[in-house]
C-alpha cells in the first residue's frame, strides 16, 4: 500500500472544495473551469478534490464514482475527507444514513475499498492539499502510515493508555486529546480549543471548538484545505493556507440559497478562486512570513 503522504500532480492544477454528494454542482463547476466530459482538460490541468465526497448532498455514489473513475485515468487525485473517514470507520452520523442504509453490500464495498486508497496528504515544493488542517509533526507521522484505519486506532489506543494514567483529566481534556494528538484527526478534521461558553453542534453541548490553525501558517508553500464551511464574505485570503470549502452543503442542510454558499475552485499557480456562480476572484497572496519550514 502506498504512504498517507503523497506526491502532488506536477504543472497547473484546480483544487475542489467539498463536494458533499452534489454531482450537479460538480459538473457545472467543471465546464467554468474548461475541463470536458470525460475530465481532461485541454490545456493538460488536473483536478484535485480536498475530500467529503460524501454525505448531505442527493447523490454521494455518483460523487464518489466520477471522481474514482478520473483517479484511475490519472486525471485527478484526492485527499481523504473526515465525512469519508467516518464512512472507513463503520460511524453511523447524522448525515450518513444513506450509506448504512444501502441495500447493496456490494456499494458499500465498493465506496469503502475506494475510501481507504485516498491518502490524508498531497504535496509538492510549492502546493500542498490536506482536507482540514496541515501540522508538519503530523505529516511526518502519516509519510511513515500507509493504513488509515490502522493508523488511527493505534494512536487512539495509545490515547487511551495516556488518559487512564491521567485521574485528574476532565471530560473535555480527554476530548481534546483525542482529537489533537491522532495525526487521522488532526489533518481530517482540524485542531480543537477550549470554547469560553459551550458551542452546539448538531444539537449537542460541547466544550471545544475548532481553532483556525491558518491564521498561524507561515510558510512559504501554498496550503489548500477544505472542511471548514466558510461563506465568501468571511473567507480569510491574506495566508498562503487558502480555505476552498464555501460551504456548499450548506445548500442542502440549511436550505441555504444564497451565493454566499457555493461549490468553488483554486486555479494554481494562477492563485484564482473560481465559483459555481461563475465569479472569479484573484488572490492577492503577497509574501510569506518565513521561510518554508518543510513538512
Amino acid at each position: 500500500m502506498s504512504s498517507l503522504a503523497q506526491e502532488l500532480f506536477s504543472g497547473s492544477v484546480d483544487v475542489v472544495g467539498d463536494l458533499h454528494g452534489d454531482f450537479e454542482a460538480l459538473q457545472q463547476i467543471l465546464n467554468l473551469l474548461g475541463y470536458l466530459p470525460d475530465g481532461s482538460h485541454p490545456k493538460g490541468r488536473r483536478l484535485v478534490f480536498v475530500g467529503d465526497l460524501t454525505d448531505r448532498g442527493p447523490d454521494s455514489i455518483a460523487v464518489v464514482r466520477w471522481v474514482r473513475d478520473l483517479i484511475t485515468k490519472d486525471l485527478a487525485q484526492c485527499v481523504l475527507g473526515n465525512h469519508d473517514l467516518n464512512i472507513l470507520l463503520n460511524k453511523p452520523k447524522a448525515d450518513n444514513g444513506w450509506f448504512f442504509e444501502l441495500g447493496d453490500d456490494s456499494i458499500r464495498k465498493e465506496i469503502t475499498d475506494f475510501f481507504l486508497e485516498l491518502p490524508l496528504i498531497l504535496m509538492r515544493d510549492d502546493l500542498r492539499v490536506v482536507h482540514a488542517c496541515w501540522q508538519p509533526e503530523m505529516v511526518s507521522m502519516a509519510s511513515d502510515a500507509t493504513n488509515v484505519i490502522d493508523f488511527f486506532q493505534l494512536h487512539r489506543f495509545n490515547i487511551d493508555i495516556g488518559i487512564a494514567k491521567r485521574s485528574d483529566l476532565k471530560t473535555w481534556q480527554k476530548e481534546m486529546r483525542h482529537q489533537n494528538l491522532n495525526p487521522v484527526k488532526v489533518l481530517t478534521s482540524g485542531l480543537e480549543v477550549r470554547s469560553e461558553s459551550p458551542v452546539i453542534l448538531k444539537g449537542k453541548a460541547s466544550s471545544l471548538e475548532r481553532y483556525p490553525w491558518w491564521t498561524d501558517y507561515e510558510d512559504e508553500t501554498v496550503c489548500c484545505f477544505g472542511h471548514y464551511g466558510l461563506s465568501r464574505s468571511k473567507s480569510r485570503n491574506e495566508s498562503r493556507a487558502i480555505c476552498i470549502d464555501f460551504g456548499n452543503s450548506k445548500r442542502w442542510t440549511h436550505a441555504a440559497a444564497s451565493d454566499e454558499f457555493c461549490l468553488a475552485a483554486y486555479r494554481f499557480p494562477e492563485h484564482q478562486i473560481q465559483f459555481a456562480t461563475g465569479d472569479i476572484v484573484t488572490l492577492d497572496l503577497g509574501e510569506p512570513k518565513t521561510r518554508n519550514r518543510g513538512a
